[in-house]
């Protein structure tokens, strides 16, 4: 997958950035392959290095954003590009993160499920019928019509055939563990501990948060000690970002962002930066937009 490394070998402060870091983040960016990438400790602190690099890339062209958010561990990056901590806070963070997640969520046989088509009271409505809401939990409001189901693998063995008969399509997602739902609260806990030690400040810019959907201005220790065990609430996020913004840049892979935003507003548009070419071409965009 090598993310980065065309980065790396073409901009200097890419480089730079990657040489300064922690060699294994640098060594699984640039070399591991995907069944490494995706164990959750080692995600994450590759996720985070792409992210800050490129944000720093687009800093430096005199490019910064309006309002900035994040998905699940993209929100250290976002509070990054949004002056809320330091580069080696974020990565620091998502070293330790990824490690506490990875060795709660080893000895756990879980199943997630991406539910399409459903919104979330009629989710939450079906699990209570089932006597499966204090079991399975909402551990991500995508978008319109796209939430994410979590839980112990075992527990979901009703759930599908229920789905089925409310038309509604389940698709499996791999997932490394129970993450944002109650059955992490001991990272909750340790993260809590772990930000002691972090300086957060006030943002630069507006920041919408997975916890509220909304936008924040502080808190954020407590905020994002309970994001790891609490609903994401993405849609939240984007539905308070679109009441103001029309053009968004993704940092990372498989538009994910752009299909989100898709089924909230179809004019909206979303550039992705994955490599050298796309940071290149969102570039010359983006500076088109200056003028």
């Amino acid at each position: 997958m090598a993310m980065g490394k065309d980065l790396y070998n073409t901009f200097p402060l890419v480089k730079e950035f990657y040489d300064s870091i922690e060699p294994r983040i640098k060594e699984l960016s640039f070399e591991a392959d995907i069944d490494t990438l995706t164990k959750t400790e080692n995600t994450q602190p590759v996720m985070v290095a792409f992210q800050l690099a490129v944000t720093d890339l687009l800093k430096v062209e005199g490019i910064v954003p309006y309002a900035v958010a994040g998905l699940s561990i993209g929100e250290y990056s976002a509070l990054y590009s949004a002056g809320v901590i330091s580069r080696k806070d974020a990565l620091d963070i998502a070293l330790f993160r990824g490690r506490c997640m990875g060795e709660y969520s080893s000895d756990m046989n879980t199943a997630m499920i991406a539910v399409i088509g459903s919104e979330e009271e009629e989710l939450k409505e079906l699990l209570k019928e089932l006597q499966l809401s204090k079991k399975i939990f909402i551990s991500n409001v995508n978008t319109k019509g796209q939430i994410v189901l979590t839980g112990k693998k075992e527990d979901f063995e009703g759930l599908n055939e229920a789905l089925k008969e409310k038309k509604w399509r389940g698709i499996p997602l791999k997932v490394g563990g129970p993450f944002h739902t109650p059955y992490m609260a001991p990272v909750a806990e340790k993260l809590k501990n772990f930000f002691e030690r972090i300086s957060f400040h006030t943002p630069q810019c507006k920041i919408a948060m997975n916890l509220t959907g909304d936008y924040e201005e502080d808190n954020f220790s407590e905020i994002m000690s309970r994001q790891v065990m609490e609903t994401v609430r993405f849609k939240d996020d984007l539905e308070k970002l679109l009441e103001e913004v029309d053009l968004f840049v993704e940092i990372g892979h498989n538009k994910v962002l752009a299909g989100f935003i898709k089924r909230l507003n179809p004019k909206a548009r979303v550039l992705e930066i994955k490599d050298k070419e796309s940071f290149i071409s969102t570039r010359e965009e983006l500076s088109k937009c200056k003028k």
